[in-house]
């Protein structure tokens, strides 16, 4: 990100291809073995990491952004009681954006 900045693409995508190959290294490694619970709770951490990309820049400004409001919109607007919690989460998106994905650890 020193390099290339926070909106580029190449950071985004080499952090993104390491944790996953990462986490693809580890399950073809452990799939003859029956894993502890503390194994098949960091996967499942590692695996809800890499939904977080979604929410991350550059992809988060291109593509998530417009995709994640409509989808709020859209819910508060026909289903029923859900305005009271959409309507909030669209509004902090973009504060909690700025605030907890401007680095790339989590």
């Amino acid at each position: 990100m020193m390099l290339f900045g926070q909106k580029d693409w190449k950071p985004w995508l080499l952090a993104f291809c390491v944790d996953l190959s990462s986490l693809q290294l580890y399950k073809m490694q452990h799939k003859e073995r029956a894993l502890s619970r503390q194994q098949r709770l960091e996967l499942s951490r590692r695996t809800i990491t890499l939904l977080l990309y979604l929410l991350r820049s550059p992809f988060y400004e291109q593509h998530s952004r417009k995709r994640l409001e409509a989808i709020l919109c859209g819910l508060s607007a026909t289903v029923p009681l859900t305005r009271i919690l959409c309507n909030p989460i669209a509004q902090y998106i973009p504060q909690w954006q700025d605030t907890y994905f401007y680095m790339w650890s989590t």
